[in-house]
């Protein structure tokens, strides 16, 4: 838990610590048996991703991508769409990455789902699939972007950044050509 902050509370007292290393959970449960209440507060600065990919390769490629900035974090991967699901669920990314072409549901399913479900998450398509009928197909279910794998890997930093900074719409020049964007 690099750089988050931790509020320790007690008697109607909060005191705000910031920790670069990770909380023992023997920490924690000392202060809580001291009847101080520790919250831990997420550094809002760090872009929380799930990739969701059916390319083991592809996925480490990517958090090793990510691995390079100071803030893309990966915080989970899924090699199937209810994985994807699942993970959404569970770890409430601020993006999710996901793959149109994957074993067990799509991510087409998976972004109607979503939306299904009013999931708090932008979901950002990363695809090899630039057809009309494609992009059409998942941009009726709140999308925030569509890229082209075949982009350079900057490109997938910067549209990932603006996404979640301006919570704008970003489409890859491709997708914005067939689109007549």
């Amino acid at each position: 838990m690099s750089g988050c902050q931790i509020r320790v509370i007690f008697r109607y007292k909060i005191w705000p610590f910031r920790l670069l290393g990770i909380i023992s959970s023997f920490a924690v449960g000392k202060a809580i048996r001291w009847g101080i209440v520790v919250q831990n507060k997420v550094n809002h600065n760090v872009i929380r991703v799930v990739i969701a990919d059916d390319h083991p390769i592809l996925r480490h490629h990517i958090q090793h991508l990510f691995a390079s900035t100071k803030d893309i974090r990966v915080v989970g991967e899924a090699g199937n769409g209810y994985e994807a699901i699942q993970l959404v669920e569970q770890l409430n990314p601020d993006i999710l990455l996901l793959d149109i072409e994957m074993p067990e549901m799509n991510g087409i399913l998976v972004a109607k789902v979503l939306e299904a479900m009013s999931a708090d998450v932008k979901t950002v398509i990363l695809s090899s699939y630039c057809d009309r009928e494609f992009v059409e197909s998942v941009l009726q279910y709140r999308v925030s972007g569509y890229i082209v794998k075949d982009d350079a890997p900057m490109v997938l930093i910067s549209a990932l950044r603006e996404i979640a900074s301006s919570g704008n719409q970003w489409f890859s020049r491709r997708i914005q050509e067939v689109m007549n964007l």
